[in-house]
């Protein structure tokens, strides 16, 4: 028999030796159900109670006890052990690398969300495009090395509707069309139990200000792949389902009529309305079968999704509706975070989630939120305005003044900027004039060769933009920049937008 030593902590910090030859890579000829036990306890659910969370560990040890493997610390191939012991860090280990294609998935979700989109709303696959939305915002989280399975989800929905057809098929041959669209209600909602979840269409507590709404939304309920798994979502998501297929029943031929899926009250189940002289002769002309669903359903989807990641205070005074974390976003590029203990969550949050640890504490996810934002903007922005402010002041923290800049400027020439209140406007005229000051700071810094500016004392110093647009060394306002070199995000110009790019050795650590 051979000796294991258990460690007390499961996870992938374990190196994990034969007793006949050293592993070369990690999970090489270890049991399946060791290399599942210790991937479900890198993700336990930190909502389970202490005690069920031990009975956890206790199962790991008696899985690890029962193999034949030892467990000792193993030295990195390009550091040798010192005194028996590894390397500093475990990440150290070359063995723990991959390469990180999460970049590339991310644009290749976008790039397909985008193209669905363009072909206009009435050709549009609103099922595909809420998948590439889920495939996105997998690849920005989980740091993956493969696709989130699009086609998969897919196929789920496909059997949905082979299921409806069958409901379909107890009906008498001369039913009503609204007894054919009762049964396939009965069949998603009371057979599969699709169902909304308890709040309905938002948890953020209305007519209050959080300090963070992800620890009250739950971003599962809009991914459409997690809504199929958990049958449970918010009322868009549904009706994506919904919609989707009602138009595979009309490509299969069970149903001859159109219906308009409909979800206008978002705090219940979604329903569908009879399209008169809709066949589906007239349905299919053109090649492809016409959509059944509003695109809006998208654009609450992408809220739901901004809510539960915004990583600043929401008010939620004016309702659910997109903007209530535009001036705490505002407030702190401007002025800095107000409270230490707030951005102690944040860095915590910021630490677990950059390691691809989903169980975050709900202090948002800027990532995430951006991609949300920018999605808003690039679809929605000329029909909602507010949109692009957000996604402006995100891209700001999050590192493109250009394209911030670009965005406000945008919200800048229409109504909805001049009906907004006092408040908001004065936050959105102080964005850009810090934003125009940024951006000639570094015109100056790559125009004098040495990336600094001369402030006069002689020191090469960089004078810093304060939240009025002036510099630090108390200089007089920069001018504005009326161009900012970007144009402001449009499903026309990103669907041409250049691909990242990809480095020589993108081989890294592995994120825990």
């Amino acid at each position: 028999m051979l000796t294991v030593s258990v460690s007390a902590h499961i996870g992938p910090h374990l190196r994990l030796i034969s007793s006949e030859a050293s592993v070369h890579g990690l999970g090489a000829n270890i049991p399946d159900r060791v290399t599942r036990q210790c991937h479900r306890t890198q993700h336990y659910d930190t909502q389970r109670p202490c005690t069920e969370r031990l009975s956890v560990c206790r199962a790991n040890r008696a899985i690890l006890a029962s193999t034949e493997l030892e467990l000792q610390p193993v030295a990195s191939p390009d550091r040798p052990p010192k005194g028996g012991r590894f390397g500093d860090r475990v990440e150290d280990d070359a063995r723990y690398n991959r390469v990180d294609l999460s970049a590339e998935h991310a644009y290749e979700a976008r790039q397909s969300l985008l193209a669905t989109v363009a072909k206009g709303e009435a050709r549009m696959d609103l099922a595909e495009a809420a998948l590439q939305i889920a495939a996105e915002d997998d690849a920005i989280a989980s740091h993956t090395v493969v696709r989130l399975p699009v086609g998969s989800y897919r196929q789920r929905l496909n059997k949905l509707a082979q299921g409806a057809r069958n409901a379909l098929g107890s009906l008498p041959k001369d039913a009503k069309s609204e007894d054919q669209v009762q049964a396939v209600e009965n069949f998603l909602w009371e057979q599969q139990r699709f169902r909304l979840p308890h709040f309905g269409r938002s948890n953020v507590p209305q007519q209050a200000k959080v300090d963070h709404p992800g620890v009250y939304e739950d971003a599962r309920h809009a991914y459409l792949h997690e809504v199929l798994i958990r049958r449970v979502g918010c009322s868009a998501a549904l009706a994506v389902i919904y919609g989707d297929v009602m138009q595979r029943l009309l490509v299969m031929g069970a149903l001859n009529f159109g219906v308009r899926v409909e979800c206008r009250d978002l705090n219940v189940l979604p329903t569908a309305e009879v399209l008169p002289g809709m066949t589906r002769e007239v349905a299919a002309a053109g090649g492809a079968m016409l959509n059944l669903c509003s695109q809006d359903v998208l654009l609450e989807v992408l809220r739901f999704l901004k809510r539960a990641y915004w990583p600043f205070a929401w008010d939620s005074s004016g309702g659910p509706e997109s903007g209530g974390g535009f001036r705490d976003a505002a407030m702190d590029a401007l002025q800095g975070a107000a409270s230490a203990e707030l951005q102690a969550i944040a860095q915590a949050a910021a630490h677990r989630l950059e390691r691809g640890i989903w169980t975050s504490p709900g202090a948002g996810d800027l990532r995430r939120a951006l991609a949300a934002t920018e999605r808003l903007a690039t679809i929605f922005g000329d029909r909602h305005p507010q949109e692009r402010r957000d996604a402006g002041v995100l891209l700001l923290h999050a590192g493109h003044p250009a394209q911030a800049l670009a965005e406000l400027q945008e919200y800048c020439r229409t109504e909805a900027a001049e009906e907004a209140p006092l408040k908001d406007r004065h936050l959105v005229d102080q964005l850009q004039a810090y934003l125009s000051a940024m951006l000639s700071i570094d015109t100056s810094n790559s125009g004098n060769g040495n990336g600094s500016t001369d402030n006069g004392s002689g020191t090469g110093s960089t004078a810093q933009p304060d939240s009025n647009g002036s510099t630090s060394n108390g200089s007089t306002n920069i001018s504005n920049i009326n161009d900012p070199g970007v144009p402001p995000l449009r499903v026309g110009t990103e669907l041409g937008r250049v691909p990242p790019a990809v480095q020589a050795d993108r081989r890294g650590p592995l994120p825990w």
